[in-house]
Protein backbone atom coordinates (compact mmCIF):
# COMPACT_ATOMS: atom_id res chain seq x y z
CA UNK A 1 0.00 0.00 0.00
CA UNK A 2 1.45 3.36 -0.95
CA UNK A 3 1.58 6.23 1.53
CA UNK A 4 -1.18 7.92 -0.45
CA UNK A 5 -3.45 4.87 -0.17
CA UNK A 6 -2.87 4.63 3.58
CA UNK A 7 -4.12 8.14 4.23
CA UNK A 8 -7.48 8.63 5.88
CA UNK A 9 -8.74 10.40 2.74
CA UNK A 10 -7.93 7.51 0.42
CA UNK A 11 -10.82 6.16 -1.59
CA UNK A 12 -12.57 9.52 -1.58
CA UNK A 13 -10.57 11.26 -4.29
CA UNK A 14 -9.12 10.11 -7.60
CA UNK A 15 -6.00 12.29 -7.47
CA UNK A 16 -3.41 12.63 -4.71
CA UNK A 17 -3.44 15.76 -2.57
CA UNK A 18 -1.35 18.70 -3.64
CA UNK A 19 1.89 18.93 -1.64
CA UNK A 20 0.97 22.40 -0.36
CA UNK A 21 -2.38 21.08 0.88
CA UNK A 22 -0.62 18.23 2.68
CA UNK A 23 1.75 20.66 4.40
CA UNK A 24 -1.11 22.98 5.35
CA UNK A 25 -3.21 20.14 6.82
CA UNK A 26 -0.36 18.33 8.58
CA UNK A 27 -0.37 18.47 12.36
CA UNK A 28 2.98 16.68 12.69
CA UNK A 29 5.10 19.81 13.31
CA UNK A 30 3.20 20.91 16.42
CA UNK A 31 1.82 17.57 17.63
CA UNK A 32 5.16 15.92 18.35
CA UNK A 33 4.92 16.70 22.06
CA UNK A 34 1.89 14.39 22.39
CA UNK A 35 3.86 11.31 21.28
CA UNK A 36 4.22 9.79 24.78
CA UNK A 37 0.50 10.24 25.42
CA UNK A 38 -0.49 8.81 22.04
CA UNK A 39 1.71 5.77 22.65
CA UNK A 40 0.30 5.17 26.14
CA UNK A 41 -3.25 5.60 24.83
CA UNK A 42 -2.58 3.09 22.04
CA UNK A 43 -1.05 0.58 24.49
CA UNK A 44 -4.06 0.93 26.76
CA UNK A 45 -6.39 0.43 23.80
CA UNK A 46 -4.52 -2.73 22.69
CA UNK A 47 -4.68 -4.10 26.24
CA UNK A 48 -8.43 -3.44 26.39
CA UNK A 49 -8.96 -5.17 23.04
CA UNK A 50 -7.18 -8.28 24.34
CA UNK A 51 -9.04 -8.28 27.67
CA UNK A 52 -12.33 -8.13 25.79
CA UNK A 53 -11.28 -11.01 23.54
CA UNK A 54 -11.36 -8.81 20.44
CA UNK A 55 -7.69 -9.41 19.58
CA UNK A 56 -5.36 -12.07 20.90
CA UNK A 57 -3.11 -11.51 23.89
CA UNK A 58 -0.13 -12.20 21.60
CA UNK A 59 -1.24 -9.42 19.23
CA UNK A 60 -1.69 -6.98 22.12
CA UNK A 61 1.77 -7.82 23.48
CA UNK A 62 3.33 -7.41 20.04
CA UNK A 63 1.60 -4.04 19.60
CA UNK A 64 2.76 -2.83 23.03
CA UNK A 65 6.34 -3.97 22.39
CA UNK A 66 6.31 -2.28 18.98
CA UNK A 67 5.02 0.92 20.55
CA UNK A 68 7.78 0.74 23.18
CA UNK A 69 10.31 0.52 20.36
CA UNK A 70 8.72 3.50 18.59
CA UNK A 71 8.88 5.48 21.86
CA UNK A 72 12.58 4.70 22.15
CA UNK A 73 13.16 5.76 18.53
CA UNK A 74 11.41 9.06 19.26
CA UNK A 75 13.40 9.65 22.49
CA UNK A 76 16.69 8.87 20.77
CA UNK A 77 15.94 11.10 17.77
CA UNK A 78 15.93 8.20 15.28
CA UNK A 79 12.22 8.46 14.45
CA UNK A 80 11.59 10.27 11.16
CA UNK A 81 8.59 12.60 11.24
CA UNK A 82 7.02 13.44 7.88
CA UNK A 83 3.96 15.48 6.89
CA UNK A 84 2.98 12.59 4.61
CA UNK A 85 1.71 10.79 7.74
CA UNK A 86 -0.91 13.51 8.40
CA UNK A 87 -0.76 13.30 12.19
CA UNK A 88 1.24 11.85 15.05
CA UNK A 89 -1.07 8.89 15.60
CA UNK A 90 -0.77 7.77 11.98
CA UNK A 91 3.02 8.22 12.05
CA UNK A 92 3.39 6.16 15.22
CA UNK A 93 0.97 3.46 14.10
CA UNK A 94 2.64 3.16 10.69
CA UNK A 95 6.08 2.67 12.26
CA UNK A 96 4.74 0.24 14.88
CA UNK A 97 3.11 -1.84 12.12
CA UNK A 98 6.42 -1.87 10.21
CA UNK A 99 8.01 -3.31 13.35
CA UNK A 100 5.39 -5.90 14.37
CA UNK A 101 3.72 -6.76 11.07
CA UNK A 102 0.02 -7.56 10.57
CA UNK A 103 -0.79 -7.50 14.31
CA UNK A 104 -0.14 -3.75 14.22
CA UNK A 105 -3.08 -3.22 11.90
CA UNK A 106 -5.42 -4.59 14.56
CA UNK A 107 -4.81 -1.56 16.80
CA UNK A 108 -7.47 0.27 14.75
CA UNK A 109 -10.14 -2.19 15.88
CA UNK A 110 -12.94 -0.42 17.76
CA UNK A 111 -10.92 2.82 17.89
CA UNK A 112 -12.99 5.97 17.59
CA UNK A 113 -10.59 8.75 16.66
CA UNK A 114 -13.23 11.31 17.61
CA UNK A 115 -12.63 10.12 21.20
CA UNK A 116 -8.92 9.41 21.10
CA UNK A 117 -7.53 12.62 19.53
CA UNK A 118 -9.17 15.04 21.99
CA UNK A 119 -8.22 12.75 24.88
CA UNK A 120 -4.53 12.83 23.93
CA UNK A 121 -4.62 16.60 23.53
CA UNK A 122 -6.29 17.04 26.94
CA UNK A 123 -3.67 14.84 28.58
CA UNK A 124 -0.93 16.85 26.91
CA UNK A 125 -2.32 20.18 28.11
CA UNK A 126 -2.69 19.03 31.73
Amino acid sequence: MSSQESKSRSGRFDLPANELVEKFNATIPFEQRVCPFDIKDSQTHATMLARQGIISEADAQAICRGLDQVAEEIRSGKFVFTVKDEDIHMAIEKRMTEIVGPAGGRLHTAAAMTRRRPLRRCICVM
